[in-house]
């Protein structure tokens, strides 16, 4: 009532600006191991991080791929700063080589081909196998079944690659069997030979030869008049694989 005053002062303050860096480490070969390091400065108390993946007060992320992220810090007065961090990806390098070979009578050797993985001053190459055999090369000679395994080196990043090549095998020969031995005599002056007890099917071929190695029929019978010894030769024209047996005449 009698017009008194007072006065008081008050200072209202600001925190520092909330700032946000990023420090990302690329991923290595394929591997899902990149990561995201954040560094927050300014705002007001603790700080909560966010890639993506749900706010954590841990500021390193880790088993990361390759990408674009968008990183978020938030304080504790809700102000935030958003900050983008690029991951890349160092790619191993492509190895890659015919998925299965086959080695028969035909092919009792074969070579493995991966000329088309990576290639460069950078790159080596390494076959190797647990099962089967390499006899020698770059482009390796087998001769055996088995696993095959290219491995491809990058000597810049570390990284590698690999693929398998399944080698089989068709090595079965047919069966050959030229029959009974059998006598020529005054009254018999000719007699069949039979290999009908021989393999058959459509890829099976004969061949009866004398024993002055000449050939006398394909057929997988032949009447002959003269003595000696028959061979019958009993071949598979798929795999190359043969058999041979003999009769005494």
């Amino acid at each position: 009532s009698y017009g008194c005053v007072e006065t008081v002062s008050t200072f209202i303050t600001e925190p520092p600006l909330l700032t946000l860096t990023t420090q990302p480490v690329n991923e290595n070969c394929d591997n899902q191991d990149g990561s995201i390091l954040l560094f927050a400065n300014g705002g007001q108390g603790s700080y909560l991080y966010d890639i993506g993946q749900g706010q954590t007060p841990e500021n390193i992320f880790t088993n990361l791929e390759a990408g674009t992220y968008f990183a978020t810090v938030t304080d504790e007065n809700s102000c935030t700063s958003v900050s983008v961090a690029t991951i890349e990806n160092e790619a191993p390098p492509t190895a890659e080589a015919e998925d299965s070979a086959l080695i028969s009578c035909d092919e009792e050797t074969i070579n493995l081909d991966g000329s088309g993985s990576s290639s460069g001053n950078n790159i080596i190459y390494s076959w190797e196998t647990l099962t089967g055999n390499i006899v020698s090369g770059e482009y390796p000679i087998v001769d055996q079944t088995g696993t095959y395994t290219l491995f491809v080196y990058n000597l810049e990043t570390g990284c590698q690659s690999s693929v398998d090549v399944i080698v089989t095998g068709d090595l079965n020969a047919p069966e050959s069997e030229a029959g009974e031995d059998a006598i020529l005599s005054c009254s018999t002056t000719s007699v069949t030979l039979d290999g009908s007890n021989s393999s058959q099917g459509n890829d099976i071929e004969y061949l009866w030869i004398n024993e002055d190695g000449e050939e006398i029929s394909t057929q997988n019978n032949v009447d002959v008049d003269l003595p000696g010894t028959y061979g019958l030769i009993v071949s598979n024209s798929t795999n190359g694989c043969s058999a041979s047996s003999y009769v005494e005449v």
